[in-house]
């Protein structure tokens, strides 16, 4: 069952407790209606808090996706913008390995090869390089790189220095707002796991002895 459906069925027996009236007088506090209703509201706020808490870490580590992907294509134009700029050789080295580590692709990468030529091709891989958060640190060394190259002056906003650094700063918010989120859908299923679960005034060990009591 889910958890909404374990709560739904919480409220139910309480309301069959509330039904019996005076002759529904259990010995132990935890067992009366009004316990009972306390931790019904509280298992609702902890299930609502975390599906709050669950949407929130989607949409963030969504947005940080999409940010990525276009990262790649900001990267790559970059490397294009460097090297109609003049650099020296040795620069546009240097720029490339930092271009592979920030999208996660090996020197011998290829694109794929029709069916019918691809026995005995090299098969496309793609390394990670830590993830984001590896990234950012790439991402930050390439537009290092850029600002003190003198010769790298593009006209398009996005691929100027500030756009650049503006660029990063968005990436870095981004990582750190998924890790609160992260951070915040944790706790949100330990109080979940609590109030329904795992402690003796949990919401399932309060059923179990309510029922006890009541067939008693």
């Amino acid at each position: 069952m889910s958890h909404v459906k374990n709560v739904a069925a919480f409220e139910k027996l309480l309301g069959y407790c509330s039904g019996y009236g005076g002759s529904y007088n259990p010995g132990l506090s935890n067992l009366t209606v009004s316990i009972m209703s306390d931790l019904l509201e509280k298992a609702r706020q902890a299930v609502q808090q975390a599906n709050a808490s669950k949407t929130d870490l989607n949409n963030g580590t969504n947005e940080r996706e999409i940010f990525h992907d276009n990262l790649r294509r900001l990267a790559s134009g970059i490397i294009y913008a460097l090297a109609a700029s003049g650099v020296s050789e040795q620069t546009m080295k240097d720029a490339r390995v930092l271009f592979r580590q920030i999208t996660g692709r090996k020197l011998n990468d290829r694109e794929p090869i029709p069916s019918d030529k691809a026995k005995g091709a090299t098969v496309k891989k793609t390394v990670s390089q830590g993830g984001y958060i590896n990234a950012a640190g790439q991402f930050a060394k390439l537009v290092e790189m850029i600002t003190d190259e003198p010769r790298y002056r593009p006209n398009e906003p996005h691929l100027q220095v500030e756009g650049l650094w503006a660029s990063l700063e968005r990436m870095n918010g981004l990582n750190t707002e998924v890790a609160n989120h992260q951070i915040a859908w944790s706790n949100a299923r330990v109080r979940l796991n609590n109030e329904l679960y795992e402690n003796g005034t949990s919401l399932y060990a309060t059923a179990r002895l309510v029922r006890r009591y009541v067939r008693s």
